[in-house]
C-alpha cells in the first residue's frame, strides 16, 4: 500500500520539474579559475547583447591584469563593438561591497555601459551572465579577486535560448528593465 501511494504521488512531484526544464545544446561546469576564461570567451564573441547581474563586482586600477578587470574590460570592448551591455549590481547594506559596486559601476558607466542598481530593501545575490539571448553563466562566482582566484566557487555555462529568455524575463520584471533599452 505504501509503495502504491508513492507511485501515485511521484508524478505530482515530477511534473513541475518536467514543465520547468529547458532544452540545452551544451552544459559545462565552471569550477574555480575555469570560470574566467569561459566567461571572457563568451563575452568576447558576443554579437548582440550582454546582461550581467552581479552581487559583487570590483575593478582594480592597481592590478590591470586581474581576472575581474579582464571580464570588465571585455564588457567595455563588447560595448565598443556595438553590443548592448547592461549591468545590474547589488546595493547591499554591506558597506565595502556597496562601495566597490558603486565605484565599479561608475567606471562602467564612464565607458558607456548601462548600469543599474537594485534597491536597498532587497539584496541581489545573483551571479548571472546572459549573452546573445542564448548563453547563460550562473553560479557562485562574484567578479572580485577572491571570487575568481581564491574561493571555492562553482558555476555552470549553459547554451539554451529558452533558459536565457526566461532569465531575461526575470531581469526585466525584477529590475523593471524594458527589453528595448
Amino acid at each position: 500500500m505504501r509503495n502504491l501511494k508513492f507511485l501515485l504521488l511521484l508524478p505530482v512531484f515530477l511534473l513541475p520539474l518536467l514543465l520547468y526544464s529547458f532544452p540545452a545544446q551544451d552544459v559545462q561546469p565552471l569550477i574555480g579559475d575555469g570560470y574566467t576564461g569561459k566567461v571572457k570567451e563568451v563575452i568576447d564573441k558576443a554579437k548582440d547583447s550582454i546582461t550581467v547581474v552581479m552581487f559583487h563586482m570590483r575593478y582594480y586600477p592597481e592590478h590591470p591584469a586581474s581576472p575581474s578587470n579582464q571580464l570588465i574590460n571585455s564588457l567595455i570592448n563588447a560595448k565598443k563593438r556595438g553590443v548592448k551591455v547592461k549591468v545590474i549590481l547589488d546595493l547591499s547594506e554591506e558597506e565595502r561591497g556597496r562601495y566597490n559596486n558603486l565605484k565599479t559601476g561608475k567606471f562602467l558607466s564612464e565607458n558607456g555601459i548601462d548600469v543599474r542598481y537594485d534597491t536597498l530593501t532587497k539584496t541581489t545575490h545573483s551571479k548571472l551572465v546572459i549573452v546573445d539571448k542564448r548563453y547563460v553563466i550562473i553560479g557562485s562566482h562574484n567578479w572580485t579577486y577572491y571570487g575568481l582566484t581564491q574561493n571555492n566557487e562553482t558555476s555552470v555555462f549553459i547554451d539554451s535560448s529558452p533558459l536565457a529568455e526566461e532569465l531575461l524575463k526575470w531581469v526585466r520584471k525584477e529590475f523593471r528593465w524594458k527589453s528595448g533599452r
